[in-house]
């Protein structure tokens, strides 16, 4: 219930309501001291004040909304005015409201869901600060510039890509509550002077929620290449401050498309906080996974990808109009950033046929061989603003096609993909699906976008090498040691499933070798081992 009134006499403060006085017309003045009932909206003192940035977070205690399925319509109300949208997507609201209700939740929707808006409105609508833990850069500059562009600021990301004063200062401000929300990655929790300024927010101001997006990492990655989210929730719990219950007043959203029973299982435990499992009531899901608007074909390439991918794009343009139309764009994922299958290297032989159409993206900065040694194409100052610059033209249609490798893969919103280009398969079925579900993430509620297709093709190479060694490589008995002799034995000789096989075992060892690692760890800082061993 608004009431709106232009006449000074006719406005009449009230207890059971937020009671604002706005005019540009007027200059701040101290009259907030003697009406505490009233917001005064005001200009600025100063006519420049571009430089100039007076927000600071006023924060209570989060709130416990206790929504119920009632309360839908009034969050559908922020929803348009904040994020323009008029309902709820699917499996959303229940995300929202278990937030909202202040526990701790896991949240699993489809690619293109609207997984992003599931931790954005809860965060908005606490009177505290939140923190987003993200695992890719490309991903935090996304969300970051989504809301940017609706116009919701206050908002920051702190990254390696940052000059290290921008970074001290991006995170002094983040401490003297300057910025609503902040995306940072999982290792800045291992670094005590980070650990040391969320202790002195949770002092002097709340934190609602620490969310982690993507949060099937936690387990995937955790016990491989990042094993700063082994202990991350852990982390976050320690420095949460303690309600009467002793529960953790900052709470978990962990969110994401890709979690198996397994891995669910991981984040269950990693979310148990005191417990010993999150409770299922608070894991919200669906029953459906498919992305209808989707279509998936697997073809046989016959070895030669390149000639097949233009095959594909030259069709593509003559009968859907890509690479002519700025209304369709496409991504050819690639399982390297150097080497015949590098992205660098496709996206320049690709340019050379369609010319100012094509760009690369890649996590690493791509190396060229001089003739003794490989050196990087530029120096990694360069390169991060070099992704940047290419993520934000992309998105803003600069370019019709990007090769990248999977560093792009995960959560990135660009409603106009309609084609996704798998160079070889991809490592797992969960990989596959978040690389395909970079493509049709229009909103297939509206009439206009019913019948869109965004197609996906797999680029295959059947093995050539004898069937026994390649049934080998998938029977259970198969040793690691006989895994890599096999690999090593097929060498330059294998295709798609060989090249898999062959990144697996550059991440892994042999059990026998990390027991003695672990064994040799031991018997060095602890004093009682058990002869036996």
């Amino acid at each position: 219930n608004i009431k709106i009134t232009n006449k000074l006499n006719d406005f009449k403060p009230t207890e059971n309501a937020i009671n604002i006085d706005f005019s540009l017309f007027k200059r701040y003045t101290d009259e907030n001291e003697t009406n505490l009932d009233i917001i005064f909206v005001r200009t600025d003192y100063f006519d420049d004040i571009t430089e100039k940035n007076y927000f600071r977070i006023n924060s209570t205690e989060p709130i416990n909304y206790k929504i119920t399925d009632e309360d839908k319509p009034v969050l559908e109300f922020f929803l348009n005015n904040i994020f323009d949208k008029p309902s709820f997507r699917e499996g959303q609201f229940p995300i929202i409201a278990n937030a909202l209700n202040r526990k701790d939740t896991i949240g699993l929707l489809p690619t293109g869901g609207g997984k992003s808006l599931c931790y954005q409105l809860p965060c908005l609508l606490q009177p505290s600060i939140n923190i987003v833990v993200c695992p890719i850069k490309s991903l935090m500059y996304d969300q970051y510039d989504n809301l940017v562009n609706i116009f919701i600021n206050n908002l920051h990301f702190i990254t390696s890509d940052l000059e290290q004063k921008e970074k001290q200062k991006i995170e002094s401000k983040f401490e003297k509550g300057n910025y609503l929300l902040v995306w940072i990655s999982p290792e800045k929790f291992q670094i005590p002077n980070f650990r040391d300024k969320i202790s002195a927010i949770v002092t002097n101001f709340s934190i609602a929620y620490a969310v982690v997006n993507e949060v099937h990492c936690l387990s995937e990655w955790g016990h491989d290449f990042r094993t700063s989210y082994l202990n991350l929730a852990k982390t976050i719990d320690k420095l949460s401050p303690k309600d009467e219950k002793g529960e953790g007043k900052i709470k978990f959203i962990g969110l994401t498309a890709t979690a198996s029973v397994n891995v669910l299982k991981d984040i269950k435990i990693e979310f148990a906080r005191q417990k010993q499992s999150i409770e299922d009531e608070n894991i919200k899901s669906l029953l459906d996974y498919s992305r209808e608007e989707l279509f998936f074909e697997v073809i046989n390439d016959n070895g030669n990808k390149f000639n097949q991918l233009i095959k594909i794009i030259n069709n593509l343009r003559d009968k859907e109009n890509f690479t002519i139309s700025d209304d369709k764009a496409g991504i050819v994922f690639t399982p390297n950033v150097n080497g015949e299958y590098g992205c660098y290297n496709i996206a320049n032989k690709l340019n050379k046929i369609y010319q100012n159409q094509v760009n690369y993206f890649s996590g690493s900065v791509p190396t060229t061989f001089n003739g003794e040694f490989k050196e990087p194409i530029m120096s990694n100052n360069e390169f991060n603003e070099y992704k940047i610059k290419i993520q934000k033209d992309f998105k803003e249609n600069k370019y019709k096609l990007l090769v990248a490798t999977k560093s792009f893969g995960m959560g990135i919103d660009k409603q106009n993909i309609f084609y996704t280009f798998h160079y070889g398969i991809p490592s797992s079925l969960e990989a596959l699906y978040q690389e395909a579900g970079r493509a049709g993430r229009w909103d297939i509620r509206k009439i206009e976008n019913k019948n869109k297709i965004a197609k996906c093709f797999v680029l295959f190479s059947p093995e050539s090498i004898e069937r026994k060694k390649i049934d080998k490589l998938f029977h259970k008995d198969t040793t690691f040691t006989k895994l890599q002799d096999i690999i090593d034995e097929v060498g330059y000789n294998g295709k798609d499933i060989f090249k898999q096989f062959f990144l697996f075992v550059q991440r892994h060892n042999d059990i026998e070798i990390d027991f003695n690692i672990i064994l040799k760890l031991i018997k060095t800082y602890f004093k009682e081992v058990d002869s036996s061993y």
